[in-house]
């Protein structure tokens, strides 16, 4: 178990990881996931960046598995990788033969952007970028409960672009209740929604988009 005692300023530390790439997730690859719960007791990470434009898994928390986290704000985070990427968490998977869970709950994302291969020149080659998640793999189960993408910038990508969820893969599940998106949504191709971008098994319950949406 992890708490969060105090705001963070990440924008030294980002720097700090890699010159001009910024920060490295904690997971950085499916073969070393996060595994925990992580209690952000209502405090903020800020100026998280990250330009990793040919990366996959790029976010806080690249990949988790059979995690919690919850009450954590990030604002003013600047997101740019190529696959599964988001501001939260990059991929929830499962370990083989399981169906580990993964629930996120009351975390919110303020003042941000996210964008798939860059942000000067974004390419149509990029696919599953989220607001809040990237992608839950096959057969990983996830849940958000009570989240907000609040008053964020933009959420751009190729395929696959959702304001919590950017896609989910074959034989996974995803259940997202209460959330609330209010960033403009940019797919170069369909699909792309407010909410999620494309999912296999899906359950949305009370939740609002109040974002833009365009897909070529």
């Amino acid at each position: 178990h992890y708490a969060q005692a105090c705001d963070i300023d990440m924008d030294f530390a980002s720097w700090r990881v890699a010159d001009g790439y910024g920060w490295n997730p904690i997971g950085c690859s499916n073969l070393t996931p996060f595994s925990g719960h992580y209690h952000g007791k209502g405090q903020k990470i800020t100026n998280l960046w990250s330009e990793r434009n040919n990366s996959s898994f790029v976010a806080l928390f690249g990949c988790v598995t059979n995690t919690r986290i919850d009450s954590l704000t990030i604002e003013s985070a600047r997101i740019e990788g190529w696959f599964s990427s988001a501001a939260l968490v990059g991929c929830a998977l499962t370990r083989s033969g399981c169906q580990d869970v993964t629930y996120i709950s009351n975390c919110k994302v303020e003042n941000s952007s996210i964008f798939g291969n860059g942000s000067s020149s974004p390419t149509d080659n990029s696919l599953a970028i989220g607001g809040l998640v990237g992608t839950v793999e096959e057969y990983a189960q996830l849940y958000i409960d009570r989240c907000e993408i609040a008053s964020s910038k933009q959420i751009v990508g190729g395929y696959a672009v959702g304001g919590l969820l950017g896609a989910g893969a074959l034989m996974s599940k995803a259940i997202i209740s209460d959330c609330v998106n209010n960033a403009n949504i940019t797919s170069y191709y369909a699909p792309c929604g407010g909410i999620v971008g494309s999912a296999d098994s899906l359950f949305i319950v009370g939740c609002t988009n109040n974002g833009n949406i365009q897909a070529n």
